[in-house]
């Protein structure tokens, strides 16, 4: 049988470009390498407790805000979420010891507001004599947030094009800030804080750098332009999906299927069937060298990865091999993570726990300085998220599930490759280190640890479960999105790249949506969306 679309994973950029493509009576087939679908949405489950493999929370879906209403569309309303506290993550900041193994006395706390405006006034309030300062900060903030949807449209164009029409809108949209800040897309953000606004309270930039997060890069790497991008969607709100990640991707699977998509699991797919380059079908990992055929391919699975496992050699024409060496070498990919799933047991109201995320953070956690698998290792910059708090379809008070997260480099685990786990030794201690800070930031909570039902996640188990080029938990660090070779078009003729590769990270429909205007075109895209816009009046959703 031969297929319009085959899509190759199961993420969110996949089944978004499969609700879309359905919904055009495209017939599509969807291969998932795994048992679970979804991705980095694919639930972790332990007897009572579940995680989502990659996913704490979601920025910028407020009710009416352009990422919920695509996401309602695409889930024909599927999809139900609860709001975290405007005050959404609480931090203590701490400085450098010079003894690398523990924390000198605690610099400062400080709360994260998701509204910026709120923000702007509290931090106004606290630091009086940098107003100017902090002004012109925010002002610079909304000045490229008015105009930044017209950016990553570029990439709907073949890569030529794109280039072309990336540097039209900078120029155009962005003239004033070009010359003052010039180059958007390349200054970091501390060029902007210590050379441009000349900012120097060293408590209020330990509080912007402390956004780095959002963005998965270095500080001193970090572009201005996407930093903007990433702290101004936090004003649509921090939400977290009744019951996990997994919902969402259920939601997409049940409205595919309704669409008339099929979706299989357990497909790995082994190679993409090249002829005269042209992307004809695909051949599978199996017994029996399964072949599947289509008009069109799009893989999900990563721009690196894709090359890297499942174009042949001798069919990666001169622009894939562009592609690859900037997917594998100057956008190198970013951070990786090690995370505690943390079973909790008992009635933990004692501790005052919000709907938010706790932090410290030691100097400038964004290095990711230290080898995890050293003795004496000291986490940099801890994150405890409680995801059973944040869900409110949550009903077992006792029974709580906690991420303990810590980004680092993947550099530091390459010496146990090609192992997916670290020997039981390191991995007990790395446990118990971050149990011992756990129980430092809520003293007593380590008393409703069950830690028979915790699993750590290592940059190891991450590459095998996602095949991520080198355990990536975010793609290609941000520096993707004003480079127009990474974007839907490959140069090889009806194969297309989808995904958090493409523009943005995170639990996001954007991708998707990038890469279904690229195929079927804005207006037919469009107008399609609007008729399910006006069924599924999710506009108007209370």
């Amino acid at each position: 049988m031969k297929y319009d679309v085959i899509i190759i994973g199961s993420g969110i950029g996949s089944l978004t470009c499969a609700s879309i493509l359905t919904s055009l009576n495209k017939n599509v087939l969807v291969l998932e390498k795994e048992k679970l679908l979804g991705g980095c949405m694919q639930p972790i489950v332990n007897e009572n407790w579940n995680w989502s493999l990659g996913m704490q929370y979601i920025l910028g879906y407020g009710e009416k805000s352009i990422y919920n209403i695509l996401l309602q569309i695409l889930t024909d309303n599927g999809v139900a979420l609860s709001k975290l506290d405007t005050e959404f993550q609480f931090i203590e900041f701490y400085k450098p010891s010079e003894n690398k193994h523990s924390l000198t006395k605690i610099f400062f706390s400080y709360p994260i507001i998701t509204d910026t405006k709120l923000m702007r006034e509290r931090l106004i309030k606290d630091f009086p004599e940098e107003k100017r300062k902090i002004k012109k900060y925010y002002s610079y903030l909304n000045r490229i947030n008015c105009k930044i949807f017209l950016i990553p449209l570029a990439k709907i164009f073949p890569i030529s094009i794109a280039k072309n029409v990336f540097s039209l809108i900078m120029k155009v949209f962005f003239p004033i800030m070009s010359i003052s800040l010039s180059p958007l897309d390349k200054i970091s953000i501390t060029d902007v804080i210590e050379k441009k606004l000349k900012i120097t309270n060293e408590q209020l930039k330990y509080i912007i750098y402390s956004y780095w997060h959002l963005i998965g890069m270095q500080i001193d790497k970090a572009p201005f332009l996407y930093w903007a991008i990433s702290v101004k969607m936090l004003e649509g709100g921090i939400y977290f999906p009744n019951g996990g990640a997994k919902s969402i991707a259920n939601a997409y699977i049940k409205t595919i299927k309704k669409q008339g998509g099929t979706i299989k699991n357990l497909s790995e797919v082994k190679n993409i069937i090249i002829e005269e380059n042209t992307a004809t079908g695909v051949e599978l990992n199996d017994n029996n060298n399964t072949k599947y055929y289509a008009k069109k391919i799009i893989s999900g699975a990563g721009i690196a990865e894709t090359i890297t496992n499942m174009i042949p050699i001798e069919q990666r024409n001169p622009q894939i091999k562009i592609i690859e060496n900037i997917a594998l070498n100057q956008d190198a990919p970013s951070r990786s993570a090690l995370i505690l799933r943390t079973a909790l047991e008992g009635d933990l109201s004692k501790f005052n726990i919000k709907k938010a995320t706790y932090k410290y953070v030691i100097g400038d956690a964004s290095q990711m300085i230290g080898d995890p698998t050293e003795d004496g290792w000291l986490p940099p910059a801890i994150t405890y998220i409680f995801l059973s708090i944040y869900d409110d379809s949550h009903t077992n008070k006792l029974i709580n599930s906690v991420d303990i997260l810590q980004f680092t480099k993947y550099s530091y685990f390459e010496k146990y490759e090609p192992a997916t786990k670290l020997p039981a030794d390191i991995e007990n201690r790395i446990t118990e280190t971050l149990l011992e800070k756990f129980n430092e930031f809520f003293p007593g909570i380590i008393n409703h640890v069950n830690r028979e039902h915790s699993i750590l996640t290592t940059p190891l188990s991450v590459k095998q479960k996602t095949s991520h080029f080198q355990g990536s938990v975010d793609g290609l660090d941000m520096e993707k999105a004003s480079n127009m070779s990474l974007q839907p078009h490959t140069g090889i003729k009806n194969l297309y790249f989808t995904g958090q590769d493409m523009f943005s990270q995170g639990i996001t429909v954007f991708d998707g949506v990038l890469t279904s205007l690229a195929i079927e075109g804005v207006f037919k895209v469009a107008f399609n969306m609007y008729k399910k816009w006006r069924k599924v009046k999710c506009f108007f959703k209370k």
